[in-house]
């Protein structure tokens, strides 16, 4: 979950605000926020008389939004609720949960308009490095970065989670050195991409294990297509040129692994049950770049929610 805050009683310069003008515009930009994330309103005491203050937090909680009020004696409070979740008097130490997407500020400028345009509160991290920084997703390094801060902030479980990704960056790399980037070393970085692609080439199968040996990759073991079935490019034979490539084979050392784990299978009258084998099937069955590398990444971009 994300919140938006709204602070009433200072502009963003941090001046004193009592235009109470300003208040008649922002019920309508509060109906435009209800639908993204948690609203809270932060009052600032200091720049209203009591009873100001008590007709501002009626006029807001009867708009029926849920709406959170927060009242700060002065402006200093503000940026401890906005970093912390708490205020400078409270007893405890209170850690923010809720990520703040954009706080706004409620201003008389030109004729009484809001001011809609959000500032993107600045985050400190343990590290010094920006959320928002593209270091972030760079491999290993952005990983590395995100397990330091969440450890830094005791959050074990996420911490331990960044450093596997971390790891994981380290297996996509070696992915794509010992294919992409030996065929580029030896072919040359044209010559050897189109031998590795096989472009303007056959996409037999056999004829593209004999084009990526050549390459100095090694193809030795059981091949399996983890993803695009030889089965499907039998039907669909213009998949060749895709499901036979690098990428889509799984080596298995044995061929009872391969017919056992990858097929589901018995092979020498020893087999496991399907259920058992199509559960373990991305573990046991797919490429070292894609389970340990690839999957991660997948992982890292989905939403996460606090």
């Amino acid at each position: 979950m994300t919140e938006n805050i709204v602070i009433i009683g200072v502009d963003e310069n941090g001046s004193s605000e009592n235009n109470l003008s300003c208040l008649l515009q922002i019920f309508p930009f509060l109906e435009t926020l209800k639908s993204s994330s948690r609203i809270t309103v932060i009052i600032v005491k200091s720049s209203f008389t009591n009873e100001q203050a008590l007709i501002i937090k009626e006029g807001l909680a009867d708009t029926g939004l849920g709406i959170k009020i927060v009242e700060v004696a002065s402006k200093e409070e503000i940026s401890n609720y906005v970093q912390n979740g708490g205020l400078s008097n409270t007893t405890k130490s209170v850690k923010r949960e809720v990520k703040v997407e954009a706080i706004y500020f409620c201003t008389f400028s030109n004729n009484a308009d809001f001011l809609t345009q959000a500032r993107t509160p600045e985050e400190d991290t343990p590290s010094g490095l920006s959320e928002d920084s593209g270091w972030r997703y760079v491999p290993v390094v952005g990983s590395a970065y995100d397990a330091y801060d969440r450890f830094s902030e005791g959050k074990w479980i996420r911490g331990t989670a960044n450093l596997a990704l971390a790891v994981s960056d380290v297996f996509l790399i070696k992915s794509l050195v010992t294919g992409v980037g030996k065929a580029a070393w030896k072919g040359g970085a044209k010559s050897g991409m189109k031998k590795y692609f096989g472009i303007g080439m056959s996409h037999e199968y056999g004829a593209t294990v004999s084009r990526l040996k050549n390459l100095g990759i090694n193809m030795s073991g059981y091949k399996h297509h983890w993803l695009i079935s030889q089965e499907t490019m039998a039907r669909y034979p213009f998949l060749k040129a895709i499901g036979n490539q690098h990428w889509n084979l799984t080596k298995f050392a044995t061929q009872a692994s391969h017919m056992r784990w990858a097929h589901g299978q018995k092979y020498l009258g020893v087999g496991y049950p399907k259920w058992i084998t199509k559960l373990f099937y991305v573990f046991s069955s797919t490429p070292e770049g894609f389970k340990f590398g690839v999957l991660p990444q997948i992982i890292r971009l989905a939403p996460n929610e606090e």
